[in-house]
């Protein structure tokens, strides 16, 4: 692959994106050296070293974070105020994946609010020195084994009933400075609702740097937004709740997208006509997602069929 070039990843995405294929990986990772996530693997550590090991390093982080954030993305948060509104609750956060060190950029928005859990795919799980220190900051690792997978489950619940925060990159893969919301898999709402606790949406606004950012050599700047929380409807069953959950969220990002970049068409994506049949769900529904509110039939929307007659 390529050295990782702004211009070089706004092809491969665009590219992808035309195809629908929001879900695939466009960074290379290894998968050797992983430390085991089976049955055995202990999600949330008890020992009294492990603990003081994870405060040590949290701290660490609390305190150089902020420093790492304002040089490498010029970060900028917005919607504070919305944290006040899950105060008294567990949290699960979701958010797009545009850098390796967004992670510390996630980290500062809570701060001291809240212990901060992030869930990451099986190969972020490493064995020697650099594990060991993900791991003391809260990672929590998917799994294809189905033992692992319940423990993740009741960390997750665990977690949430200690009124702290999950994390989920529901895009499931990472996208270097993809400045659009890609469509979220159902995963976190699923957890947000089978544990009744909000959805707490975050937009990453990336745009060129400007000014002193410019300066030192920054190329692109970040604004961190905060939205609204999303509570589950009480009279809704978990699977309803989990469709509700995943939809409203989406809309929201969705809108702040269009909000911070002036975007005014139903369709944000320009997926080609030719692969709709093969779309699936999750991004049906993004595609799906108008202005001002409105559920778009994308395929058969004038916007669309002008595209289509562009293609032929």
């Amino acid at each position: 692959m390529k050295k990782n070039k702004q211009k070089d990843w706004d092809t491969v995405h665009a590219k992808l994106e035309r195809e629908g294929k929001f879900e695939e990986f466009t960074t290379s990772f290894r998968d050797d050296n992983l430390y085991p996530v089976d049955e055995n693997y202990d999600f949330l550590p008890d020992k009294c070293g492990y603990k003081l090991f994870s405060a040590f390093a949290r701290s660490v982080v609390a305190v150089f974070g902020p420093l790492v954030n304002f040089f490498v993305f010029g970060l900028k948060i917005k919607g504070r105020e919305n944290l006040k509104k899950v105060k008294e609750t567990g949290v699960v956060s979701v958010s797009s994946h545009f850098s390796y060190l967004d992670n510390l950029a996630l980290r500062q928005v809570f701060a001291c609010r809240k212990r901060f859990y992030v869930t990451v795919a099986k190969h972020n799980c490493k064995r020697g020195m650099g594990g060991c220190v993900l791991r003391a900051g809260g990672i929590l690792p998917l799994s294809d084994n189905l033992s692992a997978i319940k423990n993740l489950n009741r960390a997750v619940s665990t977690v949430l009933e200690r009124k702290q925060v999950v994390h989920f990159y529901a895009e499931r893969a990472m996208w270097i400075n993809y400045a659009k919301p890609r469509p979220f898999k159902k995963g976190a709402f699923s957890y947000a609702s089978s544990n009744n606790c909000p959805v707490l949406p975050i937009y990453f606004e990336i745009k060129p740097a400007k000014g002193f950012f410019k300066l030192i050599g920054l190329k692109k700047r970040v604004t961190i937004h905060i939205l609204e929380p999303i509570f589950p409807k009480q009279e809704l069953n978990t699977k309803k709740n989990t469709a509700y959950l995943q939809e409203k969220t989406m809309r929201a990002i969705i809108d702040k997208y269009r909000e911070c970049f002036n975007v005014d068409r139903d369709n944000i994506y320009d997926v080609e006509p030719q692969y709709y049949d093969s779309l699936n769900s999750d991004t049906k529904l993004a595609m799906s997602i108008g202005r001002n509110g409105k559920i778009v039939d994308f395929a058969n929307s004038e916007e669309n069929r002008e595209t289509e007659k562009c293609s032929k």
